[in-house]
């Protein structure tokens, strides 16, 4: 078999950890992943799996690869999406059970992640204070609070920026890591999304 293209190939390798596909796996079918292993398949296309590496390309062209829980989000779904249909017990899968969470653990991710906004958010460190997996946390908190792990957490930091923007004089390079972001232009990029002008401008307004 031969396969010719004019133009040079563009490659995406996307690797999950296992953690997370055998969580998937508990979850969808109630096995361990040694029993749900991943069926090898070639030339074959599936849209969703195409437009979730989509998505994480589009985060590296925009160099905001850094959105962990962003990333973190799409590698859950991936995980569930190859454990659902390409595993070896993807014939009988069962019926996840209903996501929710009780009002305390709701209590206690919410005052975790206001105490770390300017530290590590990811899944797994949010999930590991309620004692819940990273696939379950992904599917339970849009229900609890109305927004995704990483929407909610990117919020609260965008309001935290404001606020010490309005009532500190700290250099916006330090506002940007004090409140968990990377670098002056990736809060720069998020905080033009969310409120309309730069941090510099926002600022300046504030000072009238």
């Amino acid at each position: 078999m031969q396969w010719e293209d004019s133009d040079p190939p563009e490659l995406l390798q996307i690797y999950l950890r296992h953690s997370i596909y055998a969580a998937a796996v508990q979850e969808l079918h109630g096995c361990d992943a040694a029993e749900a292993e991943i069926v090898s398949r070639f030339t074959f296309q599936d849209p969703l799996l195409e437009q979730l590496a989509l998505a994480i390309a589009a985060k590296l062209r925009d160099r905001n690869a850094e959105d962990r829980l962003y990333i973190d989000a799409i590698g859950q779904m991936m995980a569930m999406h190859l454990a659902l249909y390409y595993s070896s017990s993807s014939r009988s899968p069962r019926t996840p059970r209903t996501a929710s969470i009780p009002s305390w653990k709701v209590r206690r991710l919410i005052e975790f992640i206001e105490e770390n906004l300017g530290g590590d958010l990811s899944l797994e460190a949010i999930s590991a204070q309620v004692g819940i997996s990273p696939l379950y946390l992904s599917r339970t908190f849009k229900t609890a609070i109305g927004q995704s792990p990483h929407q909610y957490v990117l919020g609260r930091r965008i309001e935290r920026a404001k606020d010490l923007l309005r009532n500190t004089d700290l250099p916006i390079a330090e506002v940007a890591l004090s409140v968990g972001f990377s670098s002056q232009p990736h809060l720069s990029t998020w905080f033009v999304r969310r409120v309309g002008v730069t941090p510099a401008v926002y600022r300046r307004q504030g000072q009238r």
